[in-house]
């Protein structure tokens, strides 16, 4: 989603995860350039995250729920999704549940729906450890060293996001946050 100054016409994007600090931030920016937002998360907003002012609304729903997050892209027309959800950096089996579970959600619900584009927030950690003041450039090939569940979840919901794209043509980005 390359959104400069303005929204492209009829954008309706959902945040999963948008109650959390990422979240809430990309829901206010999203607001702020004119998109239509469906703001989505499983918890409410923290007290201080509560004083950004978002002024849509958030639906509190687990977007593991596959026929409801279906109903709900169906409902609000979503065109786009930014997947930012993730239930903590354990590496239990819940937590890999949870994401696996989700990415799949949001890329049948894209397909299933033509949606425009599908961004999902992965992580630096997917390079394993680097050293700081290492410097990494855009175009230089970086080995993946996940090393631990969190790592290797993100790295899974890229895989996933890439292969969906390839096989169905879902437009799909990962952003490797650090």
């Amino acid at each position: 989603m390359a959104f400069t100054a303005s929204a492209p016409a009829g954008a309706c994007v959902l945040v999963t995860g948008a109650n959390g600090f990422i979240g809430s931030h990309t829901a206010l920016h999203l607001e702020s350039l004119g998109c239509r937002l469906v703001p989505v998360d499983v918890a409410q907003r923290s007290h201080n995250l509560s004083l950004l002012p978002v002024a849509t609304p958030s639906i509190l729903m687990d977007v593991t729920d596959a026929p409801a997050f279906a109903a709900l892209c169906r409902e609000k027309h979503v065109t786009h999704v930014m997947h930012l959800a993730y239930p903590g950096r354990g590496s239990d089996a819940d937590v890999l549940g949870f994401c696996v579970s989700a990415m799949r959600n949001i890329l049948d619900a894209a397909t299933t729906l033509a949606m425009r584009r599908v961004v999902f927030a992965s992580s630096g950690a997917v390079y394993g450890r680097i050293f700081r003041g290492t410097p990494i450039r855009e175009d230089e090939p970086v080995s993946i060293h996940p090393t631990f569940g969190y790592r290797s979840v993100k790295i899974l919901g890229e895989w996933m996001g890439d292969m969906h794209a390839r096989q169905f043509g879902t437009s799909f980005v990962a952003l490797r946050l650090a």
